[in-house]
């Protein structure tokens, strides 16, 4: 069966390692949004990219990050979801809209 628009699979693991990030990064047509942790080191990228983990053992993606204003709570989302099509707003709403559930 093929599908005739790209799926987005939001997967409900949370505090996911780079080994896992790397493993959908290289699957395509399958995009995701998953949450990282904050103590996670981040090293920005000239594309707005960031490199994730250590000198030895690093991944790039996309990382959007937000707050929780209520709760006071930063949150970190790593997504191969498009700048273009999809902004900061968007992906909090997609890991809003996945928690709710």
């Amino acid at each position: 069966m093929k599908f005739l628009k790209p799926v987005l699979v939001l997967w409900i693991e949370d505090f996911v390692k780079r080994d896992r990030i790397k493993e959908l990064l290289e699957k395509n047509k399958q995009f995701f949004v998953l949450r990282i942790k904050n103590s996670i080191t981040l090293k920005l990228l000239e594309n707005g990219n960031c490199l994730i983990g250590s000198k030895q053992n690093q991944v790039e993606a996309r990382v959007v990050n937000f707050c929780d204003l209520e709760t006071k709570t930063e949150f970190r989302l790593v997504t191969n979801l498009s700048k273009i099509d999809f902004n900061i707003e968007d992906i909090g709403k997609i890991s809003r809209r996945h928690w709710a559930i």
